[in-house]
């Protein structure tokens, strides 16, 4: 090696460590002013200070930076009791001069909605988001905390007896029914109501629910209900669609009845209504259970008919009551009792038939539905009932396992019940009687 190319080694070597300690000591600059930058990253405001129970209030929170943001900002938003709080849309990204220096800003808006009354106090919360210099290769982390909030709601006029206030700027509900054009109909038709209510000004979460109202001989499925929340410069608006399907199971003259909603009209300062009506419903005929033939005779020839066949199935029930016996022993021994229709339904995943079979199962032991003395049991076969008559089909269709289990584990409860000698003696899990 020559003297002068050692020399160029020399002072290659001497910039790169000059190089160095310059990268590092311009990290270490930045660094520290985004730690001493960190204390003011974070400007809170709130719209109003004054409001009603369920208005919207707007809080925005800023979020400064001396670079590029990178990736997104998280919130840890407190709960507060009988409060909702909402982030609506994505972030509007700008710039600001402060004292001579351009940062990067953030604006996150939030929504709050509280049925809370007197003053409401939204505490400080923790905000974590990253910037990143043009010169680093990795992004810098900063930690800011919003500041303490408060407003005073007061309880509308005219609202004490009622539960959750909705307060909006515009209310409007619409009904529609399937089929429209019926007004006759026979036991086990179904007529299907939808109710829509779109609101501005407050957020699906606090809009009401349709009312149930139950009557003897109607049965009523309500589907999930329908939510949506949207944010259009700066507005925001809610909708609810709730589906109630009625299902008619007697003859009779059925009244299904108005739909009231009330609200506070945030602009007009005012309370208001908004019905929607109901409609009557003539139920005749006859049962799905009864001939055809039957249901077009003239109704004193029917009823003649009717009783002289019962009388006829009588004697001959009475007099070959033995044969009768053996053959329905005869039809045990082939698995066609209720239980076996029951469990071989749901093997074979047939809601319809898993249905009747229960139903011929309650009529046969005279077991109302829905008090089977199973929970579980009782929970499935209003998911079943769900399935046929509520809910739209679902593409995997129906599972009749844990409808089969439930049912399993309900015949085997009964026949404890029945047969108390028959448990096993096992000692008391607690037998102080002390938790």
């Amino acid at each position: 090696m020559t003297v002068s190319s050692g020399i160029r080694q020399f002072g290659f070597a001497i910039r790169q460590r000059w190089v160095q300690s310059v990268s590092v000591l311009v990290i270490a600059f930045l660094c520290s002013s985004a730690i001493s930058f960190a204390a003011d990253t974070v400007s809170t405001e709130i719209s109003q200070e004054k409001v009603w129970t369920g208005q919207t209030v707007s809080i925005s929170v800023t979020l400064y930076a001396p670079g590029p943001f990178s990736g997104a900002a998280s919130f840890d938003i407190p709960e507060l009791p009988l409060t909702i709080i909402t982030s609506t849309g994505s972030p509007v990204v700008g710039s600001e001069n402060i004292d001579g220096d351009t940062f990067f800003t953030q604006l996150h808006t939030f929504q709050v909605f509280t049925q809370q009354t007197g003053m409401v106090t939204i505490p400080s919360f923790p905000v974590r988001f990253e910037w990143k210099d043009f010169t680093a290769s990795e992004a810098t982390s900063i930690n800011g905390k919003t500041t303490e909030q408060k407003f005073e709601c007061s309880r509308p006029p005219g609202t004490d007896g009622m539960g959750i206030v909705v307060a909006a700027e515009q209310f409007r509900v619409e009904q529609s029914w399937t089929p429209d054009d019926v007004e006759s109909f026979q036991p086990g038709d179904l007529i299907q109501r939808r109710v829509e209510i779109n609101a501005v000004g407050t957020t699906a979460m606090m809009l009401p629910q349709a009312d149930v109202v139950e009557y003897e001989g109607l049965r009523i499925y309500c589907a999930d209900p329908e939510v949506l929340d949207k944010t259009q410069r700066g507005e925001i608006s809610a909708q609810r669609a709730d589906t109630l399907k009625y299902q008619f199971e007697s003859t009779g003259t059925f009244q299904l009845p108005d739909l009231v909603f009330t609200w506070w009209d945030v602009g007009a300062e005012e309370l208001r209504k908004e019905t929607v009506p109901g409609r009557t419903a003539i139920v005749s005929g006859v049962s799905a259970i009864e001939s055809t033939d039957s249901e077009q005779m003239v109704p004193t020839q029917r009823s003649y008919r009717g009783l002289i066949t019962f009388l006829g199935i009588a004697v001959a029930g009475w007099l070959l009551r033995g044969r009768i016996r053996s053959g329905l022993h005869h039809l045990r021994s082939r698995g066609q009792t209720p239980e076996a229709l029951v469990t071989k339904a749901c093997r074979s995943n047939d809601p319809h038939a898993a249905y009747s079979a229960l139903l011929e199962w309650h009529r046969i032991r005279r077991i109302a539905a829905g008090d089977t003395g199973s929970s579980a049991l009782d929970r499935e076969t209003q998911k079943l009932a769900q399935q046929l008559f509520a809910s739209p089909p679902e593409d995997g269709g129906w599972n009749g396992e844990p409808l089969k289990t439930a049912f399993l584990q309900g015949q085997s409860e009964s026949a404890r019940r029945r047969n108390p000698s028959s448990m096993s003696e096992l000692p008391a899990l607690n037998p102080t009687g002390r938790l």
